[in-house]
């Protein structure tokens, strides 16, 4: 058992460690010609994409691991980076969300569906009908 997890853990830092290297690769030996921000925006692009793919960390550190290396490489400025996280849309989302999961806890949830099952009828006719 601990030599399979052994092997699970080798390969996922043999993924970090390659998808870094791609990384490096990237954004050293793209052609000259090539200006720094687009450079800086490939090489963070290919290595969001390899951990993504190869999942070697969980996705949301993948994502803080983006936005560090876009706030050190600085491809554009700070409020391009943090742009996403102002749209009103993100927190529309996310508020729906965390609804969701605190009806899905409590016993609301079953309340909510007993009360729509008592308007609408026991019966699949009364269900559709509405």
């Amino acid at each position: 058992m601990s030599e399979g997890r052994t092997r699970h853990q080798i390969s996922r830092w043999l993924i970090l460690l390659s998808a870094t290297v791609l990384f490096l690769a990237v954004l050293f030996l793209l052609p000259e010609g090539i200006g720094w921000p687009a450079r800086s925006t490939i090489a963070i692009m290919v290595y969001a994409l390899v951990l993504w793919a190869f999942a070697p960390i969980p996705i949301g550190l993948t994502a803080v691991f983006v936005l560090v290396l876009l706030l050190l490489l600085k491809p554009v400025d700070i409020e391009t980076i943090f742009s996403g996280f102002a749209s009103p849309a993100i927190f529309l989302i996310i508020g729906g969300m965390m609804m969701a999961i605190g009806v899905n806890h409590t016993l609301l949830i079953r309340r909510m569906t007993y009360s729509l099952l008592a308007v609408m009828g026991k019966s699949a006719k009364g269900f559709l009908s509405y």
